[in-house]
């Protein structure tokens, strides 16, 4: 598969009607092979510099909405293959800020910085803890700090 084919897998569907459980173990898997990619030191920058990846991995973080996680998806099978999208897409979001030349441009990507937030404030396992990782890294670079201490509802999430 092409890069954008894994990001068309990714991105929330304009109808939400249409993601069920078999929208979700779609996105699952292509979130698991962005995150198998993006291991790899020297894919790290194309990827997270290839338009659309970082609004994809974003709209991943997003779709819980605002009611919650079972208001989102009330079937606990869809709920499952969610949780796993997330938390295959936080650590995917991860491995691209681990590389220092991503940081800035991911601090910079419309909704992320929210969006990790918002996964820090929903989840209490592994996404939790990854985008509390994933914000660690963007705060050691030096451009993004002070941005970020303006950031509404970011140091009371970490």
């Amino acid at each position: 598969e092409q890069l954008s084919d894994l990001l068309v897998s990714i991105c929330t569907p304009e109808d939400r009607s249409t993601m069920d459980r078999g929208f979700m173990v779609r996105r699952k898997n292509a979130c698991g092979a962005l995150k198998l990619l993006s291991a790899k030191k020297e894919n790290r920058k194309k990827i997270c510099w290839t338009s659309g990846t970082l609004p994809a991995l974003t709209s991943v973080l997003n779709d819980a909405g605002p009611n919650g996680i079972e208001i989102a998806f009330p079937d606990v099978h869809t709920r499952n293959e969610y949780d796993e999208a997330r938390k295959r897409a936080v650590q995917t979001l991860l491995n691209l800020a681990a590389q220092k030349e991503n940081r800035i441009i991911m601090f910079h990507s419309p909704g992320l910085v929210n969006a990790l937030i918002r996964t820090i404030d929903e989840d209490i396992m592994d996404s939790r803890q990854g985008a509390c990782a994933v914000l660690a890294f963007l705060a050691r670079t030096p451009e993004n700090r002070t941005l970020m201490a303006k950031v509404p509802h970011l140091l009371d999430a970490i």
